[in-house]
Parts: structure tokens; C-alpha cells; sequence
């Protein structure tokens, strides 16, 4: 059986799919599905974890940035 694979949000740079066997960035377990937004970025977090990294999380264009990018939260491209 193939895991079921998990998308949250637009991917900007590839089409690649987060999965069930991705490793959070905060708590190092398995099931991380939400990316962190900036070119480049590895980093990956569970919802629950996102929130208590201090990760920036956009609940309009559902996208996060990670701590280290959370500056970059005003060109997330959140309009009204």
C-alpha cells in the first residue's frame, strides 16, 4: 500500500507532495504536511506545530512562513 500523501495550501516552486513520513522542523516527528513558504525553505510542520514554533500561518491565502522567514509575511500576497 502507498501512503495517502497530503497538499496544504499552493506549492509556489515544484509540484512536490508532503507526506506522512516528513519530519516536523519543531517536534521531529513524522507527518508533517504544511511547508514553509519562502524559496528554499526545507522546513515542514504539523498545524498544531506551526502555531507553537511562532511560524507565521496566513488562514486567507493558507500559507505559512516559517520563524527564520516570518519577516516576509507582507508579500504572502494577502488581500481583501
Amino acid at each position: 500500500l502507498v501512503p495517502e500523501l497530503f497538499v496544504w495550501g499552493e506549492l509556489a516552486d515544484t509540484e512536490a507532495l508532503f507526506s506522512p513520513w516528513q519530519r516536523c522542523s519543531h517536534c521531529t516527528r513524522l507527518g508533517a504536511s504544511i511547508p514553509c513558504r519562502s524559496p528554499g525553505c526545507p522546513r515542514l510542520y504539523h498545524f498544531p506545530c506551526a502555531t507553537a514554533s511562532g511560524s507565521f500561518l496566513s488562514m486567507k491565502t493558507l500559507q505559512l512562513l516559517c520563524p527564520e522567514h516570518s519577516e516576509g509575511a507582507a508579500y504572502l500576497g494577502e488581500k481583501s
